[in-house]
């Protein structure tokens, strides 16, 4: 690791305890499947640069305080949403050198049991539609 790497991640150790605390915490979806599949996508490795620019970037303008990283995470959750939607829709094999969560075998089974991908869509829609 450079020196210069070494003191960015010594200035903001604590910024990103924070924000995988945060990520783990706030994870509480409805379904254990969709837990599954945002857990695998989250937690597989990553920078965390998108809630990192957010809390350095709010810390700039003057804002303080321990519950950025709560804010932060917000536009990882939506990372990993378009990362499970590329590797659906794309039909990826590999995320970040590991397998995709739509390859993974949990997810494969359920999609077998719940139907194939078109009714899955229409119903989605469906339920969007209500909401």
């Amino acid at each position: 690791m450079t020196d210069l790497k070494q003191k960015i991640l010594t200035a903001v150790v604590d910024d990103l305890q924070s924000i995988e605390a945060a990520l783990a915490v706030h994870l509480n979806p409805h379904f254990k499947l969709v837990e599954q599949v945002a857990g695998h996508i989250l937690f597989a490795g990553g920078k965390r640069l998108r809630p990192l620019l957010m809390v350095l970037a709010a810390r700039a303008c003057g804002h303080l305080g321990d519950h950025l990283s709560k804010y932060a995470v917000i536009f990882e959750y939506l990372h990993a949403a378009t990362l499970l939607h590329d590797d659906v829709v794309d039909g990826g094999e590999l995320r970040r050198g590991s397998q995709a969560a739509s390859r993974r075998p949990r997810f494969l089974a359920r999609r077998k049991r719940g139907g194939d991908s078109r009714n899955d869509q229409i119903r989605g829609r469906e339920i969007i539609a209500r909401s």
